[in-house]
């Protein structure tokens, strides 16, 4: 009994300590992109991974509360079954710049975090990157 007892115990602050973590992740993801960025930069690749996938639970679910595209539901349920570290940073490299050229450096980098990816994910939604930005940033304006 006293095992079991110790089981239950560790098992409840190894969930307690996970989702410690998954919070402050989720608050980087909240943060501006400038705080997320540099986070995601100095962090250990396990930290990265922790990261990016906060990073994206948190960015399809502006998108999708922002309709920012209509196939969001089916895309984050496939992105959910892979490793996102490597398609945060493929955006990261590919897409961020499109933002940036449409936005603005400082703008992007005083954005909430997860707005910047949603601006990333439209923009890889369309064949012309900056024609999604601008339509859907115009669609926020309204």
């Amino acid at each position: 009994m006293l095992y079991f007892s110790l089981a239950i115990a560790a098992v409840v602050i190894i969930y307690f300590k996970f989702k410690k973590k998954t919070a402050k992740n989720d608050q980087f993801s909240v943060a501006s992109f400038r705080q997320w960025f540099s986070e995601y930069q100095s962090a250990s690749p396990a930290q990265q991974s922790m990261l990016a996938a906060s990073f994206i639970n948190q960015t399809f679910h502006l998108a999708k509360n922002l309709q920012a595209i209509p196939e969001v539901d089916e895309l984050f349920s496939e992105l959910r079954q892979h490793d996102v570290k490597p398609i945060v940073d493929e955006w990261l490299e590919h897409s961020l710049p499109n933002v940036i050229d449409v936005v603005g450096e400082l703008k992007t980098l005083d954005s909430e975090a997860r707005l910047v990816g949603v601006l990333m994910l439209v923009g890889n939604a369309d064949l012309r990157p900056e024609r999604g930005i601008r339509n859907l940033l115009s669609k926020l304006a309204r």
